[in-house]
């Protein structure tokens, strides 16, 4: 290594329309240091690139926590994907139940609730884009409407189960 900073190694990952930079450099003093940089492309109305770079500068001492903590945050979204997958499976499931385990409760106006079948459904008119749907028995269409326990924070990750 020579006195003045040094590239040491350097690593290009493309990802679409962002790459990512692994670069190990030395200090003046010989310490190694990493610098990641995230770097995007962005076309310009005139047809013109131009690039947004974010740069993260990660010294020695703190190589084990960070590895740490990225370690963590892959633990996390493994088990979210998997609790996520989870919560789709049982809304799939609830879809494919057959309509006598699908009560629908209604409320009228004195606030005495009345339960009904799926089965009990007449429909006078199957609903736009039935013709594109074919023979979809109603309980396949339906989305449940109601979930007494929410979870906010993964609610919008499960908008379209089917």
């Amino acid at each position: 290594m020579v006195d003045d900073r040094e590239d040491v190694y350097s690593k290009a990952v493309r990802a679409g329309k962002r790459t990512y930079f692994f670069d190990v450099k030395s200090t003046r003093g010989r310490d190694l240091f990493l610098t990641i940089t995230e770097s995007k492309k962005h076309t310009n109305d005139d047809g013109s690139a131009s690039y947004e770079k974010h740069k993260i500068f990660l010294y020695k001492e703190d190589f084990e926590k960070f590895m740490d903590g990225l370690q963590q945050a892959f633990e996390e979204i493994d088990r979210l994907k998997a609790e996520i997958s989870d919560l789709r499976n049982k809304a799939i499931d609830s879809l494919r139940a057959t309509p006598k385990e699908m009560p629908l409760t209604q409320t009228n106006d004195d606030g005495e609730e009345s339960s009904h079948d799926v089965a009990d459904l007449e429909l006078d008119h199957p609903g736009p884009g039935s013709e594109e749907r074919g023979d979809v028995p109603l309980t396949d269409r339906l989305a449940p409407v109601h979930n007494p326990n929410p979870r906010p924070d993964l609610l919008h990750l499960v908008k379209r189960v089917a």
